[in-house]
């Protein structure tokens, strides 16, 4: 598991000389989680997830981008950049990583406020790349059944699987959205409205969406199992139809 930051120049060049040209980019945030999970739960999952992907589809691991876009928290705290700062930091790294050799790039994300701009940073850094270079990235918890919402018994158990220490149980409160009955689509009405300025607050005062109080390190090693999985399956039939697809052949 080549976790770039503790490698050296040479060895980084000569594996990536012998091919191993992947890597993954995690993407988190800083921001509220309740009273019992610290602001750094997003990079802390983002990282995690990284490494145990990258052992199952031989990657690279980058440091972890831990500030994203959260400003849908306000006023309660949180440490967010602009879109475009965003988008410009993650397109340098990608078309930094493209400059170095590597043409399979994933961003594995953990925050739901940053989709908007990740699904679009591959179309704005292309011309800076190599042709053939591969930019995507993946929400951990599109492979998941069930729903994640925030600082909720998933997230919670995922954390008392990856880092006990920093949660605590006895401040666990649950927390619901009050919005009252609706003709459509309850989770696609919330989705225009969560990455909105402040509007975590707004729908639900404690920050936090579901009882974090059933949650189990037990569970979460599961989820992550799991998760881990599921992410790597879908890196390589990614991989596997764009090579297909848009090169003409099966890439391994």
């Amino acid at each position: 598991m080549p976790i770039i930051s503790e490698a050296v120049d040479p060895d980084i060049r000569s594996s990536i000389k012998k091919g191993r040209r992947r890597a993954i980019v995690p993407i988190g945030s800083i921001e509220q989680h309740g009273s019992h999970l610290p602001l750094a739960t997003d990079a802390i999952l983002a990282e995690e997830i990284a490494k145990r992907v990258s052992m199952l589809v031989d990657a690279f691991v980058l440091p972890c981008v831990s500030y994203g876009v959260s400003s849908e928290h306000k006023p309660l705290f949180n440490v967010s950049v602009r879109n475009e700062t965003f988008a410009a930091l993650v397109g340098d790294i990608c078309a930094s990583l493209a400059e170095n050799g590597i043409d399979k790039i994933v961003l594995l994300n953990a925050h739901y406020g940053n989709d908007a701009m990740l699904t679009s940073i591959a179309q704005m850094v292309m011309e800076r790349v190599p042709k053939g270079t591969l930019i995507y990235s993946l929400s951990y918890w599109l492979v998941l059944k069930d729903e994640i919402g925030h600082a909720d018994a998933n997230e919670t158990s995922l954390m008392l699987a990856i880092r006990p220490d920093l949660v605590s149980m006895k401040n666990a409160k649950g927390g619901s959205v009050k919005i009252g009955s609706l003709k459509s689509d309850r989770k696609l009405v919330l989705s225009r409205l969560t990455t909105l300025p402040s509007s975590f607050p707004r729908l639900s005062s404690s920050g936090v969406w579901g009882n974090p109080k059933n949650a189990s390190s037990k569970k979460g090693k599961v989820m992550l199992d799991q998760i881990s999985r599921r992410l790597a399956d879908v890196i390589k039939d990614v991989e596997k139809v764009y090579g297909t697809v848009f090169k003409g052949k099966d890439r391994k």
